[in-house]
């Protein structure tokens, strides 16, 4: 089942996109949740890395659209997002936060259905490229191509990205297992690297966005096979 968030403080235009979706569903087979949030704090307030779409009205009450979007930026950079605005002007704003697309109201079944079915697209599209990060106050989803690589320390697991370093749960193994299609690999027991951000290759050393690591005996040939593979288009 796909989940939509619907990010809406008026009740007639939630209405219609209900029926919109109902409608949808019946036609095609397909089946969607629809959760209806009454402005952004309602939607930060339990948020999780759950859907698969999600249509934001720009303007609300408490917390408006593009602040929400803003926030969502930096807790989700993938889910696809889809602007709802009385203006048009106003949708050129979703630049900033990457947003897919935009609808003017009124809404129209069409335009809507149109918009789902290209969020939809984005999200098989690039499905195996994002991640869920577990934290112990909740959860983070992002790009495979925003980690640099990741750390063990501790008993738990560092993520050092492009937003900064942050701590999660599970296995350096499972990690791994989820991230060897999107050319990570291990120089050692303590590391799992983004082979695309490998600048350079020193003896005992891997330099990874200029941060030096250290390369195991143990894993120095499998490592050097995987970078070699990827640099050749192999991996």
């Amino acid at each position: 089942m796909n989940a939509i968030a619907l990010v809406e403080d008026d009740d007639k235009a939630v209405a219609i996109c209900k029926s919109y979706l109902s409608r949808y569903q019946k036609e095609t087979g397909e089946s969607f949740k629809l959760l209806r949030f009454s402005d952004g704090a309602a939607f930060f307030k339990e948020y999780k890395s759950i859907y698969d779409v999600v249509f934001m009205d720009i303007e609300m009450p408490n917390l408006d659209g593009l602040e929400a979007s803003k926030r969502l930026r930096s807790i989700d950079s993938f889910v696809p997002l889809v602007f709802m605005t009385n203006m048009a002007q106003y949708a050129i704003k979703g630049y900033e936060v990457n947003a897919l697309d935009y609808i003017v109201k009124p809404v129209g079944y069409f335009t809507f259905i149109a918009k789902l079915s290209k969020a939809m697209a984005y999200k098989k599209k690039y499905a195996d490229r994002e991640v869920t990060i577990y934290k112990r106050d909740g959860m983070i989803r992002l790009e495979t191509s925003q980690i640099y690589y990741i750390e063990v320390m501790n008993h738990s697991l560092i993520y050092h990205t492009d937003k900064g370093d942050i701590e999660a749960t599970g296995s350096l193994s499972k990690a791994e297992e989820t991230l060897k299609k999107n050319h990570f690999s291990r120089c050692n027991n303590c590391y799992l690297i983004n082979l695309f951000y490998v600048t350079a290759v020193k003896e005992e050393e891997v330099v990874v966005n200029e941060t030096r690591l250290k390369i195991s005996r143990s894993k120095k040939k499998s490592f050097l096979n995987d970078l070699i593979g990827f640099q050749g288009g192999a991996f």
